[in-house]
């Protein structure tokens, strides 16, 4: 029945995720309108940042409601007629949930969640969740409950000191490590927060006309803005809490610490159509591809073409941009084609540990484009090489005559503790085979060539020089602990790396 909120059914499964993942994440406040087809459509415009799972929460200021489920944005509300049944609802928050190792099908686990009247909505990962955990003993984890940190932050934000949900929230972050983005409502106000260090993006953005009452959105990147007629849109600011009402938009607080925003959003997680940290990220691919042919090219050949592929989605405007350097140097000695195909229908599987069979299902190759050529595929990244494995296999097996990987981001040599899907160093391909012609040679390629993080550096926006004293005094606005193991301190890897024994700590 549309509008009617599913029925949690007990999991018996092994629960904490080992990591959270890239979320798609976004809220509206917006008097006088129904915000449902605005929560549906953002969702549509972040479903490239999680297709496992979705749930949407209004209220009208009276009356909540939510609906939740597995499934793509589509397939969760049945393409707009499975949304929660409330009049007129000004209020809203839609999140989308990659699936995962442990509770990947887990119902309670699906946000946004609820808990003595607070509406919660999470993005990263918070890296102190055992900590968390032996200080909530009581609190209930698995069955028809969730098992993961973000039921411990609802959890800790409800039992905080404060008259306001937006006091209560300041104090619990106060408890809180890692990165993250928050959206939350008590069903009158939204209220949103980013981690101390601004490791998790989130945006504003204004709505409606200037003469009349303004909406306001937030969103974990820019992508939805453009669609739902944006006028204005900014970040907000790392460690700051904003509040949005009948009022507007207010800051009521600021802790931040020094910025280490995640770099990896402009490599793979963001829409080429979003704008983080003052960059479009098309252009920041763009960029990458060029200077990655600038420390890699390939040589061309004595006769015949070199053709030049992207990797669909995210690698396509590096290999555009690593293309167009090569035409500028060997002019119709190379050419850009489409020779490697995503399946629409099977998803992004970046993050997914289902293993080979998953990388194959993944793309597909045009034969007729390969057959007797010489191939450069450029990608965004390499994490397992799994992906990259396997469409490498198919364009030999279509005939192609060799096959050179241009990378266009550093090797990944370190996981990520604060909310990307790689959490474990024996997982990362660069550490299994740290040579790098060894690396080639287990992919089946002619070689391997990674842009250097003075590159990438420098394609998000730095100038050579600034590019040149990052690498030197690491002073840079980034994260870049999965390239170099550069990033926010940490108290303990080992909780982080493997989180599955927290519903275990008894109560």
């Amino acid at each position: 029945m549309a509008g009617k909120e599913i029925e949690f059914i007990p999991q018996n499964q092994e629960s904490l995720r080992k990591y959270q993942t890239e979320c798609g994440l976004f809220g509206v406040y917006y008097p006088g309108y129904n915000v449902r087809p605005i929560l549906y459509r953002a969702g549509t415009d972040l479903q490239h940042r999680a297709e496992g799972a979705a749930g949407m929460y209004v209220s009208n200021g009276y009356k909540q409601g939510m609906v939740k489920n597995l499934g793509t944005v589509a397939v969760a509300f049945q393409e707009g007629r499975n949304v929660p049944e409330v009049d007129a609802p000004h209020i809203g928050i839609l999140h989308t949930r990659y699936p995962t190792a442990g509770g990947s099908n887990h119902l309670p686990n699906i946000q946004p969640m609820s808990l003595d009247g607070i509406t919660f909505a999470h993005h990263g990962n918070l890296t102190n969740a055992h900590e968390l955990r032996s200080k909530m003993r009581d609190v209930e984890i698995g069955g028809l409950f969730p098992d993961n940190d973000s039921w411990l932050a609802l959890n800790a934000i409800v039992r905080a000191k404060g008259k306001t949900l937006e006091e209560k929230l300041i104090n619990a972050q106060k408890g809180f490590e890692g990165g993250w983005a928050f959206i939350l409502s008590d069903g009158k106000k939204l209220i949103a927060s980013r981690d101390p260090h601004g490791i998790r993006p989130l945006s504003a953005g204004v709505l409606g006309p200037k003469d009349s009452a303004n909406g306001y959105l937030l969103s974990v990147e820019t992508a939805p803005f453009d669609n739902l007629g944006v006028r204005d849109f900014w970040e907000i600011l790392p460690g700051e809490t904003v509040v949005i009402d009948e009022k507007g938009i207010k800051t009521v607080d600021i802790s931040a610490k020094t910025q280490k925003s995640c770099i990896f959003e402009f490599v793979y997680m963001m829409s080429p159509k979003s704008e983080f940290m003052g960059q479009l990220v098309t252009m920041t691919r763009r960029r990458a591809g060029e200077l990655l042919w600038s420390e890699h090219p390939v040589e061309p050949l004595d006769s015949g073409q070199i053709i030049i592929m992207g990797v669909p989605d995210s690698g396509r405007q590096s290999a555009l941009g690593y293309f167009h350097k090569a035409q500028e140097e060997f002019g119709t000695k190379f050419t850009y084609d489409e020779g490697l195909i995503a399946n629409r229908y099977f998803g992004r599987n970046f993050i997914k540990s289902s293993g080979q069979r998953a990388a194959s299902l993944k793309f597909y190759t045009i034969k007729e484009l390969i057959k007797d050529k010489t191939i450069v595929i450029v990608d965004d990244s390499l994490v397992r090489g799994e992906t990259t494995a396997d469409n490498v296999k198919k364009m030999l097996e279509d005939g192609a005559c060799e096959v050179h990987v241009r990378i266009a981001s550093p090797e990944i040599k370190h996981p990520c503790f604060w909310g990307v899907a790689f959490s474990r160093y024996g997982e990362l391909i660069a550490n299994t085979i740290p040579n790098i012609d060894d690396r080639a040679h287990s992919l089946g390629v002619a070689s391997i060539g990674h842009l250097s993080l003075e590159g990438l550096f420098q394609a998000v926006g730095m100038t050579r020089e600034d590019a040149k004293r990052a690498i030197t005094f690491d002073n840079t606005p980034f994260c870049t602990h999965c390239f170099d193991g550069n990033g926010p301190e940490i108290k303990n890897n080992d909780d982080i790396i493997d989180l599955s024994e927290l519903k275990k700590i008894p109560s």
